[in-house]
């Protein structure tokens, strides 16, 4: 222990301080085996958040069906979803709550044991009611992509959240939901319902399992429990994995303001003018997203009740009664067309040109939920369905890039939560008023031309009240992922200043330099 706190003579680190801190540590040790392995587990995990939720989006149709469940309103659509949201909500709030006060390896690993348990559960189920209260706590334990994405921070230097922490997230989401789509539909045809859903709590419990075996703590947590030789041989164990070396002296009990994670709620989003613009821009744009998604959703799991095509109506029911087959291969592909397209979007295009993508995304879905509002042919929905899909898929990519451009780097763990909270609460809230409609007017297209408009309204919104948070600045536009690690925008601002200020300054100097020239020419002559 002692000769771990001492940080050990025999690592010839090249940056020597009499005592450091855990940031000046992990900037020492670097990135290595042993962050790749998290990446792997964590990664892996939010993978599988995903592919959970997707089959379990994609399958209420042929749910009902086994459940026997005969009413023609949308109320087990409503509840079933409304109980796993709800506890979704809730358990976004206990993990990261568990993370601050018990550790993040003890949220890391209890989210996932739930999300199992609760999982393997549900697949025995007969009972409408107990299908809720099981519904509920894998909505708890789901909630672990917090968790997850809090615990791979954790052992990266704030300052060096980057873009690529969200390719990190895109890539493992899209993953878990090409996999739920394809597995999905092949299996439930084969299998039925019981043994496909028993089938997919497998990747949940090796998930589980290898987040028991992960022993590792995060040091600013144990700095924070002032467990300083904990913390130490924390730092020490990935040093040796990574083949690197920490600095030179002892480690201090302090963690840089700045670097405070665990000082870091979801009101420091609000906190700042300029940030409060980027939350407010944030969380509306991800209302739109949401009701987007929740209202192709629904109408793709009512469309076969609705279709007044009678050629197609066979058709429809096959591919509709087995889990919406065709808006899971529909998703699969655009998910793998979405890939080089968020990469083109941060890499070719600057701010203000995603900015305009995004305002174009909500108008082509208002336009193609008009349409769909007049007809309900079969193939129209389908072609329809491919802009609603981008809008989603790309929509959010949008604004994942921009929390990751603009947040102070303190924040961006927080503003992650908050995005996944939004959307929780957004769905849950959409769900039931869409049900509702459904319920009450016994027609699906009042959703569909509010949804339209709505996205209208947010398109106009975009134009005409966040421009002032869309620059067009040479220096913050075509940012390289060197200069994301500066920080956030206000950063950014501060610096530009801050290098104007000095221009001014070198441009006085060489005035009065080359007036003293000049007089000394004269003296000369």
């Amino acid at each position: 222990m002692t000769e771990s706190i001492g940080i050990i003579g025999n690592r010839n680190s090249k940056i020597v301080y009499e005592k450091y801190t855990v940031d000046q540590a992990l900037e020492g040790i670097g990135y290595g085996p042993f962050h790749r392995k998290l990446c792997l587990l964590s990664g892996s995990s939010i993978g599988n958040t995903s592919l959970q939720l997707c089959f379990i989006l994609t399958t209420i149709s042929k749910l009902k069906d086994e459940l026997n469940y005969t009413s023609k309103s949308s109320i087990i659509f409503n509840q079933t979803l409304s109980t796993l949201f709800l506890g979704q909500i809730l358990g976004g709030l206990l993990w990261s709550n568990v993370g601050k006060r018990y550790g993040r390896s003890k949220a890391f690993f209890y989210s996932s044991l739930i999300t199992s348990i609760s999982l393997l559960i549900s697949s025995f189920i007969s009972s409408y009611t107990w299908l809720l209260i099981t519904r509920f706590f894998a909505g708890i334990g789901l909630a672990s992509i917090i968790s997850d994405y809090q615990m791979f921070l954790e052992f990266t230097l704030v300052s060096k959240i980057q873009i690529s922490h969200f390719h990190f997230v895109t890539y493992w989401i899209i993953t878990g939901i090409i996999l739920s789509s394809y597995l999905s539909w092949i299996l439930v045809p084969l299998l039925g319902m019981k043994i496909t859903s028993i089938i997919y709590t497998i990747p949940s419990f090796i998930i589980t399992y290898l987040k028991y075996k992960w022993k590792h703590e995060s040091p600013r947590y144990l700095v924070k429990e002032h467990k300083i030789f904990s913390a130490a041989d924390e730092l020490y164990v990935m040093a040796e994995e990574n083949n690197t070396a920490v600095p030179n002296g002892s480690l201090i009990p302090n963690i840089d303001e700045e670097n405070d994670t665990y000082s870091s709620t979801i009101k420091l989003c609000f906190k700042q003018p300029k940030q409060q613009k980027h939350t407010t821009y944030i969380l509306i744009n991800l209302f739109g997203i949401v009701i987007t998604l929740i209202t192709g959703v629904m109408h793709i799991s009512l469309l076969k009740s609705t279709t007044t095509n009678e050629e197609h109506k066979s058709v429809t029911h096959m591919i509709m009664n087995e889990n919406f087959t065709f808006i899971n291969l529909l998703w699969s592909i655009i998910n793998l067309l979405s890939i080089p397209i968020v990469l083109i979007l941060y890499n070719k295009c600057e701010k203000f040109q995603r900015h305009i993508v995004l305002i174009t995304l909500y108008i082509i879905s208002g336009i193609c939920y008009m349409v769909m509002a007049i007809t309900s042919q079969f193939y129209v929905v389908c072609i329809l369905s491919i802009p609603i899909l981008f809008t989603v898929e790309l929509g959010f990519a949008i604004i994942f890039q921009h929390m990751i451009d603009c947040f102070i780097p303190m924040t961006k763990s927080s503003g992650f939560s908050l995005m996944i909270l939004a959307i929780s609460m957004y769905s849950l809230a959409l769900i039931n008023v869409e049900s509702l409609i459904i319920d009450s007017f016994v027609s699906f297209k009042l959703c569909l031309i509010i949804t339209s408009l709505i996205e209208s309204v947010i398109a106009i919104g975009d134009i005409y009240g966040f421009n002032d948070i869309i620059e067009r600045k040479n220096g913050n536009e075509n940012l390289a992922l060197g200069d994301l690690e500066n920080g956030s925008l206000i950063n950014q601002e501060n610096i530009t200043l801050y290098e104007e200020v000095d221009d001014e300054g070198k441009g006085g100097e060489i005035k009065e330099e080359e007036i003293k020239i000049n007089n000394e020419v004269l003296i000369e002559n």
